[in-house]
């Protein structure tokens, strides 16, 4: 993090914010809860780069793009889904229940057969923020620049002395 603390900052209360409003799209979308209880944040600081990563479950790919007909989901990622998603239905005549695993390739065969729609949630909810959000970084990243120099004239300056 060195100096550039107000840079730093800024950025972790955007990933905090882009967090929260993934979070409600998510849950007015009606996307299961334990999709949510994977998302966390991260601020990484490499070489004076900065990188804000937000961590999802494996499937919010399919989530995002949709997925067009013609192929099968990775199959646990689903089984995971129908577990978390999917009521059992009842049992038929003979008593029989369907299985996880046999509700998961039903769910995925008529995903094979229709594909699913892309809701690009998190695409909007990063430009939606960072629209709101770019003045802010500005103003932080300007507050370190000028930190950052201040601190490095008073260096040159001492040294002349």
């Amino acid at each position: 993090m060195s100096e550039w603390v107000h840079t730093y900052e800024a950025l972790e209360s955007f990933a905090g914010k882009a967090m929260e409003l993934y979070r409600q799209k998510i849950s007015q979308a009606g996307i299961d809860s334990n999709f949510l209880e994977g998302l966390t944040k991260e601020i990484e600081v490499e070489s004076g780069n900065y990188m804000v990563s937000l961590h999802l479950e494996e499937y919010w790919k399919h989530i995002e793009e949709g997925r067009k007909p013609g192929k099968f989901l990775p199959r646990e990622a689903l089984d995971n889904w129908v577990k978390a998603n999917i009521k059992l239905p009842r049992p038929d005549k003979k008593g029989r229940l369907p299985t996880v695993k046999q509700l998961a390739y039903l769910v995925n065969r008529k995903i094979a057969r229709q594909g699913i729609p892309a809701r690009p949630f998190l695409s909007n909810t990063v430009e939606e923020v960072f629209s709101s959000f770019i003045d802010t970084l500005a103003g932080a990243f300007a507050t370190d620049v000028e930190a950052c120099a201040a601190t490095m004239l008073d260096s040159l300056i001492s040294k002349n002395k």
